[in-house]
């Protein structure tokens, strides 16, 4: 049974890395990395118009 699950844990970690290095896994990464970034602009702003709101009260 130990055996079993061995050979399986190390052909699940086989799959997963080269689904990991799959074009549309990378093209994933990239799309996600420029959400983050969009994300965070929008964020930033957000709090700087809030707190140029509260300071002109």
């Amino acid at each position: 049974m130990k055996n079993r699950f061995s050979s399986f844990a190390k052909s699940a970690m086989k799959q997963a890395d080269i689904a990991l290095k799959s074009p549309k896994a990378q093209e994933a990464k990239r799309m996600g990395i420029q959400a983050f970034e969009v994300a965070k602009v929008a964020l930033g702003s957000a709090i700087k118009y809030g707190k140029d709101a509260i300071d002109k009260k």
